[in-house]
């Protein structure tokens, strides 16, 4: 069981704000360990490579992961910032 947090101060529903895109930044990071683990089992069987997988596909898939990761990241100096700052106008305001 897990128990609730009571956020009961603006302070702290910035601060939690801040974690929540944390959070979500790093569930992301699981595109980059799906390649990666691609990649690995590749190497590890020694395979040549997958035929039906182009360099031109795998640039297309990191540069979406990229611009995704990107985004989250912008979404999280975001909380950031707008906890940092106090404001009660919420994340957007800046």
């Amino acid at each position: 069981m897990v128990a609730a947090i009571l956020v009961q101060t603006s302070q702290q529903q910035r601060a939690f704000q801040v974690v929540d895109a944390v959070d979500a930044l790093d569930s992301q990071l699981g595109a980059y360990r799906a390649v990666e683990q691609l990649a690995m089992c590749e190497k590890a069987t020694g395979d040549e490579g997958l035929p039906q997988l182009r360099r031109s596909d795998l640039a297309q898939l990191l540069s979406v992961l990229n611009t995704n990761l990107s985004d989250y990241c912008e979404k999280a100096r975001q909380a950031a910032l707008f906890s940092a700052l106090g404001s009660d106008n919420g994340p957007n305001a800046v």
